[in-house]
This record gives C-alpha cells, structure tokens and sequence, in this order.
C-alpha cells in the first residue's frame, strides 16, 4: 500500500515536471527568429491619422498602467513608436499565489493602423530578505521558476486580455468632447 501511494506520488510529480517550462501547443506564440514569446499583429483603424492612433495609445497606456511616467521606455512621437515595460499579476500554482511577470510592449502607429508587439516576457521572482527581484525569462527554462499548464494558460490568458483592451482602445477616439 505505502508503495502504491509513493508511486502514484511520483507519477504525479513527474506529470508536473513534464509541463514545467515548457510552452503547451498553441498558448503563447513562438517567434521563430528570435525564439521568444512574442504576440504582434498589424490592426488596421481605418481613415485614423497617425497623430490620433498616437494619442489614442498614449491616453491607453495612462488608463491601463498604475503611472505612464514609470512604464514608457521610449516615447518617440516623430517616428510613431511607444515601448512600455509593464508588469502584470496573476494567481496561479497549487495554492494560487501571486506571481509577477513583466513584459516589453511595443506599439508602433501609421496613418490608418498601428502595430503592436508584446514580448520579452519575464518572471519576477522576489529574493528574500532583501527588496529586490530575480529575473527568470520564460522561454526554454527547465530551471527555476517552473511554469505549470495552468500558469502558461494565464499568462497567454493575460498577453491576449492586454492585446484586446489596447484594440479597442485604438479604435475609439482620445478626446470625445467639444467643450
């Protein structure tokens, strides 16, 4: 009996390892030259002007990150090109605990459409005691931290809900009243 039980648990935990940092088919998309996790898409915002998606991606990333100040990276209006590195949350693992990750958006605009690419995606992993984080990129780790099936589910989970908001966002004009 106490065999059984340390074989179940075993095959348990081997099942766990077999998904622990590695990406399951068709979450979180592969970019084949660079061999990161990268989602990119050109969105077409018909008859927008450039100068407008601009705006329209600023006001975004000011309604959507805790400070615009602290999250743009670059800011660089003459060729159309805002880079945010944000963090996000999610509640994952056996006991669902907090985990933090951080991404690099990259959003790019031109007359009638814009582009976006979110990337470089990275675990943040608190070192105690002291108030500082330990960087674990995602793609292609086996060491720690291990990324279980349904962590990879939120992060893509995640990357999409940021994708979606940032759409539609572009799609509706920065400033709507005329007073």
């Amino acid at each position: 009996m106490k065999a059984q039980a340390i074989l179940t648990v075993i095959g348990v935990a081997l099942a766990a390892a077999t998904f622990a940092g590695q990406i399951p088919p068709g979450m979180c998309p592969i970019d084949p030259q660079t061999k990161l996790i990268t989602y990119q898409a050109v969105v077409p915002v018909e008859g927008v002007p450039a100068a407008e998606l601009y705006s329209r991606a600023k006001l975004w990333i000011a309604n959507s990150y805790h400070s615009a100040k602290t999250v743009i990276d670059l800011d660089d209006k003459e060729s159309g090109r805002l880079i945010v590195k944000g963090t996000f949350t999610i509640h994952a693992g056996l006991i669902g605990s907090a985990q933090t990750y951080r991404h690099q958006l990259m959003i790019e605009v031109k007359d009638g459409r814009f582009r976006y690419t979110l990337t470089n995606l990275v675990k943040l992993q608190p070192d105690a005691p002291i108030a500082s984080y330990r960087e674990w990129p995602l793609e292609g780790s086996v060491k720690e931290p291990s990324v279980g099936k349904k962590t990879w589910e939120h992060i893509d989970a995640e990357c999409l809900a940021t994708i979606a908001s940032l759409s539609k966002a572009m799609s509706v004009p920065a400033t709507t009243d005329k007073w």
